[in-house]
């Protein structure tokens, strides 16, 4: 009985939103396991169908029909596009490593903190690691990394190697950067990746080269036509002078995102599509790319298209032609001039960035012009403040700040950093407190009074003025500690003011504020005390530097895994390069793996290795002994024990409403005797039926019993369980 209650539990949990008063006396049953929606794997459908084998002439297929064939047969055979065999990948010579050396180094003990998880979720945080490399700039290592991981996740790495390292030019050998391309094995990102390197080498004078790398992308996808390969062939072959080839790729592209009829999923095509049109002299194609449809959406994707592309025209030198361009945008798909406000907005924003502020202020001038009173416009003028800032034009920057609604917080911060920047620390000084009486504006909407106060506080700090940003932190913490939880809250109160806390932390003690940065760490302790969050503290302990607090903190939690886990948060943390003013509270953000050590953080490294060796035997000795694994015949029986069909009666109450009745049937079926079943769920609701399917299988390897379930359209769910025959 207590089985087949999992499965209506299952069937509630998944999709059902009413309360089930039921009347059964059902019993623990062994079951150990735990309930997980799969994931679904976001994919779009290939464009094209496999060709037949030997078939030599490229096909464009979308949704099983050909477009376009001979334009397709011209890009191809035009560039005689032809597949290399791929290299065997090699083995990474990264060799394994022992808890006695795991220490020594960050991508040692980055490699060590993944090896304690299981197989995927070991996997994920060896990606993590290699990516981490990348952002550190050490491509070699991440390549050996990479190297010991699944295709699919290698993939990954592997191409953004590639992308990061093309862009440090002559600096990376393009002969090793192509061999890593090369080892990719899905044919696409290899395509992009190849690409990459063609690229990199068309700005380093070596076009011939170049072109080679481009037609070895081109055979990657000479049966299956990818829209995004297509488009960066087209740019590539701009950089080379193939001007004609360039625009056959360009419209062989434009020809397949037609036929998907879906313009959204394919934007940043559609951009680079655009570039080569503008590039190419075609600037009327350019304007005829978005395309209106009949539906709102249509409509508004059309309007968005128009922006991206009137914007990059002008930032490839046509700014008069885009201008023209933006004057005729139709008004049908573009309310209230607003589409048109965004694209000189952004113009200008780009023209000020570049330091043409003359440019910049008569482009917004049109942008104001569209609408009599526009907070958009007000934000667009405070990125353009900001723009010219960075340009380092700072006394026209902090001019155009003194205009309507355009001084914000944020904008005059920005100022600010600029003025230190170029040694003018008095007038910074003043433009900070500027900013500590300015609203947040539009900029400041999504922002919250603590952030806000901390970025002064920081600024202060930046011009030395550490008194006042000790005064500022204080306000910032108590509005931190100041959260309502309203009826659309999820988490704890406690956790996120604790959160909250700690993200302030290392500008309290950069403040220099002992007292203050050790009462809001104990405020934040106390809070996560309360709901289990003991290893947020102490993963943050460690971004800062107090290593031995950190472990001060771990100590305290009692229950063995949670311990671990906390641990192992703090190795994690360890081995990334976060700043002072860069804690994130456990997120997940992508930052540098270190590359090297500190003596400090090399002892510190050493006491966690030997912790987590320490918890691991602590965990195993607690750990609950294992469920002996079914025989076959065993998982049989127990499966036939739901064979049948069987009825619940109860009682459906939805929010606000009155009880109602709800029945509830489910029948079970051998899909396969004796290995696997199948169910039908009915549920009889106010006159509804809705019907739900599962199927359930052994699984001898693991001893476990797979069970998985959809219910209309949500994502298909999993569940484990074991059965303890006595």
């Amino acid at each position: 009985m207590g089985r087949m209650m999992a499965k209506w539990v299952q069937f509630l949990s998944t999709g059902m939103t009413c309360v089930f008063l039921l009347g059964c006396d059902g019993s623990g049953d062994g079951e150990d396991g735990h309930h997980a929606v799969a994931a679904k794997e976001d994919y779009v459908k290939d464009l094209s169908a496999q060709s037949a084998e030997g078939e030599e002439s490229p096909s464009a297929i979308v949704d099983g029909q050909v477009e376009d064939t001979a334009l397709a047969t011209s890009v191809f055979s035009g560039l005689d596009a032809s597949v290399i065999p791929m290299p065997k990948r090699p083995a990474s010579q990264l060799k394994a490593i022992s808890h006695k050396d795991a220490w020594t180094t960050p991508l040692q003990l980055a490699r060590f903190h993944a090896g304690q998880f299981p197989e995927k979720t070991k996997t994920k945080h060896l990606n993590a690691a290699a990516k981490a490399l990348v952002h550190a700039g050490e491509f070699e290592s991440a390549t050996e990394l990479a190297l010991l991981l699944p295709d699919r996740s290698a993939d990954q790495v592997l191409q953004q190697v590639v992308r990061n390292a093309a862009t440090k030019g002559n600096s990376v050998d393009s002969g090793w950067l192509l061999k890593v391309a090369r080892w990719i094995r899905n044919p696409e990102a290899r395509a992009f990746a190849t690409l990459e390197v063609a690229t990199m080498l068309a700005t380093s004078d070596a076009p011939e080269a170049a072109l080679d790398l481009i037609r070895e992308a081109m055979g990657l996808i000479k049966k299956r036509p990818r829209i995004g390969v297509l488009s960066e062939v087209a740019l590539a072959l701009m950089l080379v002078d193939k001007k004609e080839r360039a625009l056959e790729a360009a419209r062989l592209a434009l020809s397949l995102i037609r036929a998907k009829k879906s313009d959204i999923l394919y934007s940043s095509s559609y951009r680079r599509i655009g570039q080569v049109f503008v590039r190419a002299g075609e600037l009327q194609e350019v304007r005829r790319l978005p395309k209106s449809g009949g539906g709102l959406f249509a409509q508004a994707t059309a309007g968005s298209l128009r922006v991206d592309l009137a914007v990059m025209m002008a930032d490839e030198g046509e700014l008069s032609s885009s201008l023209e361009w933006i004057g005729q945008f139709p008004l049908g798909d573009t309310p209230k001039k607003q589409n048109k406000e965004e694209a000189y907005g952004k113009i200008a924003i780009s023209l000020a960035r570049q330091g043409d502020l003359k440019q910049a202020v008569q482009v917004m001038n049109l942008a104001s012009q569209q609408l009599s009173i526009s907070l958009s416009t007000a934000n667009m003028k405070g990125e353009m403040a900001i723009a010219m800032a960075s340009a380092g034009k700072v006394q026209e920057a902090l001019k155009y700040s003194r205009q309507r609604g355009v001084g914000n917080r944020e904008v005059l911060l920005a100022i600010a950093a600029a003025q230190m920047e170029a040694g003018q620390k008095a007038e910074a000084q003043k433009t900070v407190a500027r900013a500590r009486d300015a609203g947040g504006g539009v900029l400041g909407f999504m922002s919250r009074e603590h952030e806000s106060l901390q970025a002064v506080a920081m600024a202060y700090i930046n011009t030395g003025q550490k008194e006042l940003a000790v005064e500022t932190l204080q306000k910032a913490v108590a509005q931190a500690n100041d959260y309502k939880e309203t009826k659309y809250s999820r988490r704890k109160k406690e956790l996120v003011v604790a959160e909250r806390l700690l993200k302030m932390l290392p500008t309290i003690a950069m403040a220099g504020d002992q007292k203050q940065t050790e009462d809001t760490l104990q405020r934040a302790i106390t809070l996560l005390t309360k709901v289990s969050g003991l290893s947020k503290a102490a993963a943050t302990l460690v971004e800062l530097g107090m290593f031995q607090r950190a472990l001060k903190i771990a100590e305290m939690i009692q229950e063995p895994a949670r311990k671990r886990a906390a641990i192992l948060a703090m190795v994690r943390s360890l081995t990334r390069a976060s700043g002072a003013h860069m804690v994130r509270t456990g997120r997940t953000a992508p930052l540098a793996l270190k590359k090297e050590f500190s003596d400090a953080e090399l002892a510190f490294a050493k006491q966690l290795v030997n912790a987590v060796v320490s918890s691991s035997s602590n965990t195993e000795t607690t750990a609950r002994p294992p469920v002996k694994k079914l025989t076959p015949a065993q998982a049989a029986e127990v499966m036939a024990w739901e064979i049948g069909k069987w009825e619940i009666t109860g009682q459906g109450k939805p929010a606000g409403e009155q009880p109602r009745p709800i029945k509830m049937t489910m029948e079970a079926r051998w899909k396969i005797e004796g290995k696997a079943l199948k169910y039908k769920f009915t549920v009889q609701e106010g006159g509804k039926t809705v019907n739900y399917f599962g199927h359930q299988e052994y699984d001898a390897d693991r001893g476990i019993f797979v069970y998985r379930s959809k219910w209309g359209n949500n994502p298909e769910t999993t569940s484990h369980s074991r059965h303890n025959l006595a």
